[in-house]
């Protein structure tokens, strides 16, 4: 046999098993698939519920307390809003606030009444400006805005 022939036939071979490993990796994961999407399989997470129907499922059928969240959430964001001399220096300013109007303007009349509803809250004040002590951005503060509307929002649905 030749050289040539004897590199024709290693390079076969080289093919044969190149196409038989993608075969193998293709089939493997078509598997993989079908398992996992089928019914009784592997469920997908499920998606998250947003905050503004979170708050309105809880506050759901008491519009009264649900006005007044409203309202305090739609000031709270006007307010930060509007602070451009920077008297909110921080993310502590946020969450000591929050929980200073909250006290202000509920008293402890609400305290404990909606099950869900602090966490709630807390949850998407993290999750606008994170847990870290920091100088507030102009992008955590646009963000943290945006939380407290949407807050308001979901109390404006349960209003409604």
């Amino acid at each position: 046999m030749d050289k040539k022939t004897i590199a024709w036939i290693v390079a076969g071979v080289v093919a044969l098993g190149f196409v038989l490993l993608t075969t193998v990796v293709i089939t493997g994961g078509v598997v993989y698939f079908i398992l996992k999407n089928q019914q009784g399989g592997v469920n997908p997470a499920p998606q998250p519920v947003s905050i503004t129907t979170e708050i309105a499922r809880i506050l759901d059928g008491n519009p009264a307390d649900a006005a007044r969240i409203q309202a305090v959430y739609t000031a709270m964001a006007d307010v930060l809003e509007k602070d451009t001399e920077g008297i909110i220096k921080s993310t502590e300013d946020v969450r000591q606030a929050n929980g200073l109007v909250g006290r202000l303007a509920y008293g402890t009349e609400l305290k404990g009444k909606y099950p869900g509803l602090a966490t709630a809250v807390d949850n998407e004040i993290i999750r606008a400006i994170g847990r870290q002590r920091v100088e507030l951005s102009s992008d955590m503060k646009a963000k943290c805005v945006q939380a407290f509307r949407d807050i308001a929002r979901g109390a404006s649905e349960a209003n409604q």
